[in-house]
C-alpha cells in the first residue's frame, strides 16, 4: 500500500503520538514504578515470595 520506508515512517510517528498523548492524559504514569522488589511487604500479604 505504501510501501516499506513509508511505513516505517508512519509507524514511528503515529507511536511518538501515542506516547504523547498518553504522556499529557496520564502524567502519573512517569512517575509509577513496577519494580516488585521495591514494595515487599505487599508480595508478602499477598503470599508472594518476595526474594523473587
Amino acid at each position: 500500500m505504501f510501501g516499506v520506508v513509508p511505513s516505517v515512517v508512519l509507524g514511528g510517528i503515529a507511536t511518538l503520538i501515542v506516547v504523547g498523548v498518553t504522556a499529557v492524559a496520564a502524567p502519573k504514569l512517569r512517575t509509577l514504578n513496577l519494580d516488585p522488589r521495591l514494595h515487599p511487604a505487599e508480595l508478602v500479604a499477598a503470599g508472594e515470595d518476595p526474594s523473587l
